[in-house]
């Protein structure tokens, strides 16, 4: 019973010291980095939701990880211009 509750303490030990981490991350940095973040972790949770009601699941049965990796390959065809297609002509003229 006593080694349980080591195993414990030392799992939560280390839970405490990546949170401690992931804090000093932040440190030194301004609000806005941090708003910037909360921002994109919320856009990913969103898209998340829209396609677990599309697919008609429960959005946790989705990996965030493989959603945000989505968002991130695609981020760039969203923000590049819009080029004409060579076929189409000006009819301002």
């Amino acid at each position: 019973m006593a080694a349980a509750a080591d195993r414990n303490r030392s799992a939560q030990s280390k839970a405490d010291g990546a949170a401690a981490t992931r804090l000093r991350t932040f440190r030194g940095h301004d609000g806005e980095e941090l708003l910037v973040a909360v921002m994109a972790y919320n856009l990913v949770r969103a898209i998340m939701f829209q396609a677990a009601q599309r697919a008609q699941i429960d959005p946790r049965q989705l990996s965030f990880t493989y959603a945000r990796n989505i968002v991130l390959d695609s981020y760039p065809r969203f923000w590049s211009p819009v080029r004409p297609s060579s076929n189409s002509r000006n009819s301002i003229g």
